[in-house]
């Protein structure tokens, strides 16, 4: 299901004025298939948006982005794109070091949170905000640099979404994912429109990418937490992998 509502709050909204920021609306783009799967989009993360950043969440977020900078040389990527920004909390993390940013997301909630966020930072960055990775707006523009956090595993059509990363990446271009190892399946009890995977192994996931042009480049576990779901305790980890978009 995509956004049905415009995101009008957004536009007009006043944002700290060093910032270039803008909101590309994308309901004009293609509509891809399967967009009922994303429904959980709007139903759950609509819903926790306010409450998302918690102190968990947050100290999280800063680990994950560290391994990022460990990997990648981000300053070095001239144009960069992250799928499921969220409220932000990987990109607060690494802007200092990116100049020209594209932040997706299907959640209108999220994007508010985000954009209230990024009105409070005052460095001089070009940052544009679209609510469908399938946005023809998006295509406009290719990618050294794609990153993903906790977002893949939501969702069902695996293949389509490698697909669109490879047609939105430059030749060499980074795809870098992080994500469930797999977990016990009441990991998402909690979330009855949940459709997609309880984590993922690896070597499918990049079974996935290289049918779409990627060549792996690393793999590492980089975290492991622990989640209390109805006074059960589930242990989880997350791997980071990171891909190349083939020359070929």
């Amino acid at each position: 299901m995509l956004l049905s509502r415009n995101l009008q709050s957004l536009r007009s909204a006043s944002f700290a004025p060093m910032y270039a920021f803008q909101v590309k609306q994308m309901l004009g783009g293609r509509r891809f298939r399967g967009a009922q799967r994303n429904k959980y989009l709007i139903n759950s993360f609509d819903t926790m948006a306010q409450s998302f950043d918690t102190d968990y969440r947050i100290k999280r977020a800063r680990i994950i982005a560290e391994e990022i900078n460990k990997r990648i040389n981000v300053s070095d990527k001239s144009n960069v794109l992250e799928f499921g920004c969220g409220t932000g909390l990987i990109t607060t993390n690494l802007i200092e070091n990116i100049n020209n940013l594209a932040l997706v997301d299907s959640s209108e909630g999220m994007l508010e949170q985000l954009k209230a966020k990024l009105s409070n930072i005052s460095v001089n960055k070009q940052i544009t905000v679209y609510n469908d990775l399938f946005s023809t707006d998006l295509a406009l523009y290719t990618y050294d640099l794609i990153y993903s956090s906790m977002v893949l595993h939501h969702i069902k059509s695996i293949g389509l979404f490698a697909q669109r990363f490879s047609k939105l990446l430059c030749q060499n271009g980074t795809l870098c994912i992080i994500d469930l190892l797999p977990v016990d399946k009441d990991y998402h009890i909690n979330e009855p429109d949940f459709e997609g995977y309880d984590g993922f192994e690896p070597k499918w996931l990049m079974n996935q990418l290289e049918s779409n042009g990627f060549v792996q480049k690393q793999y590492n576990v980089i975290y492991t937490g622990t989640k209390e779901i109805n006074g059960k305790v589930i242990e989880y980890s997350l791997f980071i992998l990171i891909a190349t978009k083939s020359n070929n």
